[in-house]
């Protein structure tokens, strides 16, 4: 019968250290994103100054996308950039874009979601430097063998046909094939 003998508290210490220098060394600050879960989102820095510029009119920007049990959902805001008033009624106009920029069949509901119930469109009157905010939202559902590949791109325009923003973004929508919003709101959904 073969005993096992316990290693001493000396080479406990030596391996841990050496374990702890070769986790350094390739730069493992946390958990490896293999076992982590799936991230929801693709952080993609602004250029250097970009969140400081205001066009002359109105832009849109995007909060981090929040992912919980398989649904999505991130916060856009408008913001008046412009020195009159600026009014919007109703919702966002949305596309999905591939990661070659090339719109998706991905199709855009308004209404109420996991992460926010709609307001209902209404008119909404953003003085110059206000904002006002609508969630988009979306779930994660696979229901059969081949998945779409995920959508990198939003594009979000205050009202159809006006200035767009095309806002870097991971939508991995599984099968469903859409997003919801909300409408524009002076509220945060």
């Amino acid at each position: 019968m073969r005993t096992r003998r316990r290693p001493s508290p000396g080479r406990v210490a030596g391996l841990t250290l050496v374990f702890a220098a070769s986790v350094a060394a390739v730069g493992v600050t946390a958990v490896p994103a293999a076992l982590a879960a799936p991230a929801a989102a693709v952080s993609v820095p602004a250029p250097a100054g970009a969140e400081d510029v205001c066009p002359e009119s109105v832009r849109i920007t995007s909060g981090a996308v929040d992912a919980a049990v398989g649904h999505r959902g991130v916060v856009i805001s408008l913001e008046n950039c412009g020195d009159q008033p600026y009014a919007v009624n109703g919702y966002p106009e949305l596309a999905v874009l591939d990661d070659q920029r090339a719109p998706m069949n991905v199709a855009v509901e308004h209404g109420s979601g996991y992460y926010a119930i709609d307001p209902g469109p209404s008119p909404v009157t953003l003085a110059p430097g206000e904002r006002a905010y609508a969630m988009v939202m979306w779930s994660n559902i696979v229901t059969e063998w081949e998945v779409p590949p995920p959508g990198s791109y939003l594009v979000a325009a205050p009202v159809p046909g006006g200035p767009a923003t095309t806002l870097p973004m991971r939508i991995d929508n599984g099968t469903t094939g859409k997003v919801t919003v909300t409408a524009w709101s002076l509220d945060m959904p």
